[in-house]
């Protein structure tokens, strides 16, 4: 157990959440502005719905990258781990049927979120190697 840095997973998984969740917000309201589709739910407005799935996804990146730099080894393991509370979180929306995007959406959105998160840690592995080989 001592590859998995419980202390980067949370810290990972909450900026994932909450940076989706910042984000979102602001993203939609310049959206919803530029594109008059204020009265119309992330559903069936394209988007909207665009803008939501590429915000949803940076932030999983952001947030594997931030599990990587605390966890500070095993960064790919980390970051995918970091991932943990979206995917949760993903899972409640589909059981209680609060989403208005079709299930399989959803299911792609789940599998994605890890991968990005992995993309994170990636990032953060590479700029550790780049960083040693320079030294």
């Amino acid at each position: 157990m001592r590859r998995v840095s419980i202390a980067g997973i949370l810290a990972g998984g909450v900026v994932d959440v909450a940076a989706s969740i910042f984000c979102g917000s602001f993203m939609v309201l310049i959206v919803t502005h530029n594109f008059q589709t204020a009265h119309t739910s992330a559903g069936s407005s394209w988007p909207i719905a665009l803008t939501l799935l590429l915000n949803g996804l940076a932030c999983s990146i952001l947030g594997g990258f931030v599990a990587a730099v605390l966890a500070r080894h095993d960064e790919l393991l980390n970051a995918g781990l970091s991932s943990c509370l979206c995917v949760a979180i993903g899972i409640w929306v589909i059981l209680t049927g609060r989403e208005p995007q079709p299930l399989w959406g959803q299911i792609l959105l789940l599998a994605a979120s890890p991968a990005c998160a992995v993309v994170g840690g990636y990032i953060r592995l590479r700029s550790n190697q780049r960083r040693s080989s320079m030294s």
